[in-house]
């Protein structure tokens, strides 16, 4: 009937409306997601120069105090003390490369591009053949 046929159209009308909401709410989720792993990927890259400054700063500071050292200026435990900082620096460095690293996985994967970054294809289950009966 014509009230059936209206009735459908509306409910099909409301679907499709919570279809569109959902989409654009997704799409605005995706791009805030992509929006902060962004920032994470440049935070991260920045750190990394500050932490190999900080490292490279801290090797010399070693070898001065190796130097003085060795020129009976100062004592082991001194040079004991920059050996760790010198390590804390290094250690830093490294984690900074591994949350970059990690910052721009979480970056490929925001973008749907993580699988294809390292050529991995997922392919859905594979279609069934029609049987032998129903090819003709």
């Amino acid at each position: 009937s014509n009230a059936d046929a209206r009735s459908r159209y509306a409910s099909a009308r409301i679907e499709l409306d919570q279809a569109k909401a959902r989409q654009r709410d997704l799409i605005s989720q995706i791009t805030l997601e992509v929006e902060k792993a962004l920032s994470d990927v440049d935070a991260n890259f920045k750190r990394i120069r500050a932490t190999q400054l900080a490292r490279e700063l801290g090797e010399e500071n070693l070898r001065g105090q190796e130097k003085r050292y060795q020129a009976g200026l100062v004592t082991l435990k001194d040079v004991i003390d920059f050996q760790s900082k010198a390590l804390e620096a290094q250690a830093a460095e490294l984690r900074a490369v591994v949350d970059y690293n990690n910052s721009l996985s979480r970056l490929r994967l925001a973008e749907g591009s993580l699988l294809e970054q390292y050529n991995i294809r997922a392919e859905g289950p594979k279609k069934e053949s029609d049987p032998w009966w129903a090819r003709f």
